[in-house]
């Protein structure tokens, strides 16, 4: 059982957290998420805190982080009797509300730290919440339109009231997630949709895979609604893409496997200099869809995110 969120923010670090377990990949995406972060961070020790939630501690033992033990028990628990393994994210957050009471920003492991995090903590604050960057109207791009059309369908109860998601609603990538404590009370309606959502949606799809962005959608939805909402696609970049990915995944192990003795700094100055390599027209076609949601348009067939 977890308590209710604070509300009263007394700790003056902000908190930035990541979560990764299992597999080494994600470890090792983390520990290069957490390297950038450190090379943009020059004040990283007196105003921020980094935590990391993962079953693997040993790896995180010469970074400058707080580890939250994941046990088997607890990743378990915090799948709430489904399957959904996003639900975890939500949980980690409620968790670190909780713990550390404090405005947070969750990264996900896929990342690169192109400007100082206080840059997204500007953009945080009651009433204001952060996310990576709008992918577009569910009705209107076409690999979320099974969004749309199954909205129409199933009622979902957001804070005790039946409520059909509209179908121009919009789906935020959350490989940024950025809230402050008294808007915590946003992440447990986030939980209750996300529950919901996995019995009401999942069922008019035989691919699942269509609606893995549950928790992303049901995020978007409560933070435009009852906040103002704010991309951070100009600070993190979020390589989720797998011809970002792929071809990137080879170089992890001279990146981020540190040696015997090395500095964290000069590791973190040598891991900057090596982001994920998007080239020719990808690059140019992430460059334009930065520069147009910087300007507010949006591109309604494209799905615009790294």
């Amino acid at each position: 059982m977890i308590s209710n969120v604070h509300t009263d923010c007394r700790d003056e670090k902000r908190t930035l957290i990541y979560l990764c377990y299992g597999d080494l990949l994600h470890v090792r995406e983390a520990k290069f998420s957490i390297l950038t972060l450190i090379n943009r961070c020059k004040d990283l020790v007196d105003k921020y805190r980094i935590v990391v939630y993962t079953d693997n501690v040993d790896e995180f033992a010469d970074y400058p982080v707080t580890v939250e033990f994941l046990s088997s028990e607890t990743l378990e628990s915090w799948l709430g009797g489904g399957n959904y393994i996003h639900r975890r994210k939500i949980m980690t957050i409620i968790h670190a509300l909780e713990k550390y009471a404090s405005p947070l920003a969750f990264i996900d492991s896929d990342t690169w730290f192109k400007k100082s995090p206080a840059h997204i903590f500007k953009r945080i604050g009651p009433g204001r919440t952060c996310l990576h960057l709008s992918e577009g109207r569910i009705d209107q791009v076409p690999e979320l339109r099974a969004w749309s059309e199954v909205a129409e369908k199933e009622p979902l109860h957001i804070f005790e009231r039946e409520t059909h998601m509209e179908r121009n609603s919009r789906m935020w990538n959350s490989g940024v997630i950025g809230i402050h404590p008294e808007d915590g009370y946003l992440i447990r309606e986030c939980l209750s949709m996300v529950d919901q959502m996995c019995i009401k949606y999942v069922k008019h799809c035989t691919d699942e895979q269509k609606f893995h962005t549950i928790e992303q959608m049901a995020m978007g939805y409560l933070f435009e609604r009852y906040t103002r909402t704010n991309s951070s696609n100009d600070i993190v970049f979020h390589y989720w893409r797998n011809y970002l990915k792929a071809p990137f995944l080879k170089l992890f192990p001279d990146l981020v496997d540190a040696r015997p003795g090395s500095d964290i700094l000069l590791q973190a100055h040598s891991v900057y200099r090596r982001p994920p390599p998007p080239r020719g027209l990808r690059r140019l076609r992430i460059l334009v869809t930065d520069l147009l949601h910087d300007l507010g348009l949006a591109l309604h067939n494209l799905r615009a995110s790294a």
